[in-house]
């Protein structure tokens, strides 16, 4: 009888023990933060023509970015790239130091149009220069000036206006956004470039707006994503993003 009470009591103390024994603290998780929204952009948005199909039409061979034997300026931009604005800025690397570079700009039949001198990697195609037309492709190139016998031009990239048509739905588009005053106006204008594969256009814009908005870090973000999409550029985007991170 007594073990019988023994046992009853240790089995009524273990009990109590076990309820008044503080629960296991539950582990609190961190909600996920939402992925960032990336640029939907690939390189055929931008690319309209390989680099061969471009050098036949501008009536160049042999020309490469960069490469080959001889030494030549390497042009930042598409093969082949369409156009809407009638004054894309054009940009070239060029690892040497020369006094200066020649422009060319040639229409579909190879004729010159245009032809300035530069002392910088970068040229605004004037206003008041001959007009880039509807429909119609122009290629430009760059020369690096005093020639020599290991530097040479850079092949050509082409540059392919809207049409009429695109054009009309363009500006339609535009319009909804109104004029570009504001930095929201602005933004979509720079990305209604991009999402319409204008490459002179978009960085123009995304560029004009770094200018004013030097520290806001999305316009960053957003033209490396444009500069991710072609090899020439990467170096670009990999800067960018690099300054995006320090904003």
């Amino acid at each position: 009888m007594k073990t019988r009470i023994v046992i009853a009591v240790a089995v009524l103390i273990g009990v109590m023990a076990a309820q008044t024994k503080p629960a296991p603290k539950q582990e609190t998780k961190e909600a996920p933060k939402p992925a960032r929204q990336r640029v939907n952009t690939n390189a055929s948005a931008f690319e309209l023509a390989p680099q061969e199909k471009v050098q036949k039409a501008a009536g160049v061979a042999g020309a490469s970015r960069g490469g080959g034997e001889s030494a030549s300026p390497m042009l930042l931009a598409p093969h082949m790239g369409k156009l809407y604005g009638p004054s894309p800025r054009l940009a070239w690397n060029f690892s040497r130091r020369v006094r200066k570079f020649v422009v060319v700009v040639m229409d579909e039949n190879q004729e010159e149009i245009y032809r300035a001198d530069v002392t910088r990697p970068e040229f605004q195609y004037p206003q008041d220069a001959p007009r880039l037309e509807p429909g119609k492709t122009y290629y430009w190139h760059v020369e690096p000036e005093p020639a020599a016998m290991d530097m040479g031009p850079s092949e050509p990239a082409g540059m392919k206006v809207l049409s009429d048509g695109e054009l009309k739905e363009l500006e339609q588009a535009l319009s909804k956004i109104g004029p570009a005053d504001s930095f929201e106006a602005g933004l979509a204008r720079a990305q209604l470039f991009r999402d319409h594969g204008l490459w002179y256009d978009a960085l123009g814009a995304y560029g004009e707006l770094i200018e004013k908005n030097p520290n806001r870090s999305e316009l960053y973000e957003q033209r490396a994503e444009i500069y991710a999409q072609l090899e020439p550029t990467k170096e670009l985007a990999e800067r960018d993003a690099a300054r995006a991170k320090q904003k």
